[in-house]
């Protein structure tokens, strides 16, 4: 079948462009309108955004694409040229969670005088869409499984039958006919009679809940000074991005530095070890001796303090003392001692004592300066 021919290029085009369009109006009234109502709650504001993102991830899920996928090839097929397929689809999903989020709402205005029932079928309801959820876990996780032991045996050098991914995908029909009304219904009845007689730790479990919430509610204030602490950051980082950026270059040079030197690093680091532990053992050998010369240490600095102006003198004559010491042994390894006089003193057991000159010299060099 050869497939039809488009000639109508720029009307297509142009029904692209409206379509753009009408969806950026959209997303910008849909924002003035939120800014309108939550202007003076930045909080209730960023939560507007953070849906608004999760609604933009959400709308490129697998399933999705798929769907839309399979409705354009058809059209294509039937020489239709399809461009707002995804467009409706989205309204069409859009309708369905409104509609099912104004009944539940209604449901739950409904059912608000009636709180130990609310809070039962809350808990009911938590656990059948688990157990939903982890049904449907196990079989995405056994058709990965099939897929790999196909992929590997093609790998191998197998044959691949295009028929196995229907056969594998039929055989989970039981499993999916498995969950009938009834059984599920059973499934309910059983859960409400595990749950009965629980209810003080029911209440005391959503009691903590409510609690935490009020915490929250009356910590407002709080919250909103993070938020704008947050803000005031993320704008310095956005004014200085450049030095922020910098920094960040640098810091990643610094770390390839150290990873390139990682090896240097860590024999410097081995031998500052092996010098510590050799530190130890010195200091462990010599502590004794070091303590006792820290002792005379102490006796000395006293004796020195008090006669520290006879030692500012002995050191003031020293170098001159030297000087004269150098010239007296410049002829050899000997001293020439010239003696200018001699005398002997001697006392007696009384106590007297006597003086007795024997040699004076009071001239030549011996005479006074």
């Amino acid at each position: 079948m050869t497939p039809p021919r488009y000639s109508a290029f720029p009307s297509l085009r142009r029904r692209i462009g409206l379509l753009f369009a009408a969806l950026i109006a959209a997303n910008i009234l849909a924002w003035i309108w939120a800014c309108s109502l939550f202007h003076a709650q930045p909080l209730m504001l960023g939560t507007a955004l953070l849906a608004w993102g999760l609604g933009l991830r959400h709308a490129v899920d697998a399933d999705h694409i798929a769907a839309i996928d399979n409705v354009t090839r058809k059209l294509m097929q039937d020489g239709k040229r399809p461009i707002t397929t995804g467009f409706w689809f989205a309204i069409g999903h859009s309708g369905i969670i409104g509609i099912a989020s104004t009944g539940i709402a209604v449901t739950t205005s409904a059912l608000s005088r009636f709180g130990a029932i609310k809070e039962v079928g809350g808990v009911i309801a938590t656990i059948v869409s688990a157990i939903f959820l982890f049904t449907i876990a196990g079989m995405n996780l056994h058709i990965l499984r099939s897929v790999w032991r196909t992929f590997a045996h093609v790998r191998a050098g197998g044959d691949y039958v295009e028929e196995d991914l229907d056969l594998l995908l039929g055989g989970l029909k039981p499993v999916v006919q498995g969950l009938r009304p009834q059984e599920v219904n059973a499934l309910t009845n059983s859960l409400i009679q595990v749950l009965q007689g629980q209810d003080a730790n029911l209440e005391s479990l959503f009691a903590k809940t409510s609690s935490f919430s009020n915490t929250l509610a009356d910590n407002g204030q709080t919250v909103q000074q993070l938020i704008d602490n947050l803000n005031t950051v993320v704008a310095t980082i956005s004014k200085d991005g450049d030095k922020f950026s910098g920094a960040v270059d640098k810091l990643n040079k610094l770390i390839t530095g150290l990873s390139s030197d990682k090896d240097p690093i860590g024999q410097a680091v081995t031998a500052l070890d092996n010098g510590t532990a050799s530190l130890t053992d010195l200091l462990g050998q010599a502590r004794a001796p070091l303590a006792g010369t820290i002792d005379q240490l102490g006796r000395l600095a006293p004796n020195l303090d008090q006669d520290k102006e006879l030692l500012d003198i002995t050191i003031q004559k020293a170098p001159k003392n030297y000087r004269k010491l150098v010239r007296l042994g410049s002829y050899g390894s000997f001293l020439n001692q010239y003696l200018c006089g001699l005398s002997f003193r001697v006392t007696d057991l009384q106590g007297r004592t006597a003086y007795f000159p024997w040699i004076v010299q009071h001239t030549g060099r011996c005479a006074e300066p």
